[in-house]
Formats: C-alpha cells, structure tokens, sequence
C-alpha cells in the first residue's frame, strides 16, 4: 500500500561539487619531479576529498 503524506518531499543526491581549490604554487622542483602547494576548497561538498588528480603536459614548441 502507498505512503501517503501530507508534506511534499524533496529527494537529492546528499553531496554537492566540492569547490574550487587555490591556485597551485610550484614549492620545489628539479629535474625530474616538482613539489606543489595549494589551499583546499572552501567546501568540500559534503564529503571528505580523499585526493587530487594532477596531470602533466610537455611545453609547447
């Protein structure tokens, strides 16, 4: 048998897009890595960031 209620109810998704980190800032490098530094997001959307996915792309010629 149906639920009925008397107030409607609004069903969302629980976690909201996290917001946007700082700027990364180069800390140290050398030849072959580079260490970065930036402040997290503000909000995290509800859930804990478990990490970051940094992609590297060689300098244009």
């Amino acid at each position: 048998e149906p639920l009925v209620i008397e107030t409607p109810v609004l069903i969302k998704n629980p976690f909201t897009e996290p917001g946007q980190s700082g700027t990364p800032q180069c800390v140290e490098r050398d030849r072959d890595r580079i260490e970065l530094k930036w402040n997290p997001p503000k909000s995290d959307g509800g859930n804990p960031i478990k990490g970051y996915q940094i992609e590297r792309r060689e300098k244009a010629a």
